[in-house]
């Protein structure tokens, strides 16, 4: 029903895996599913997953996703680039 990226939680190569459900996959049919959800009061997106089928589709950088909140995250990303 859905695929959502995931990547490993650390450069040590371990099966640690760490879910980001913003960037996935969605079969449409699961959309009745995700307006009840969300009419129920439903808000957290690996709560609505969790009752999902989910595939995985595993990113081996494990900074594809990184998050820049601040100022200093931004400038950590672009001295590694």
């Amino acid at each position: 029903e859905v695929a959502a990226a995931v990547t490993r939680k650390s450069a040590s190569g371990d099966t640690d895996l760490q879910r980001h459900p913003v960037f996935m996959l969605i079969n449409v049919d699961c959309l009745p599913h995700l307006q009840a959800w969300l009419t129920n009061g439903g808000r957290k997106v690996d709560d609505w997953l969790r009752s999902l089928t989910c595939a995985e589709a595993v990113f081996t950088d494990d900074h594809a996703f990184d998050n820049i909140n601040t100022q200093e995250q931004l400038n950590d990303i672009a001295r590694r680039l």
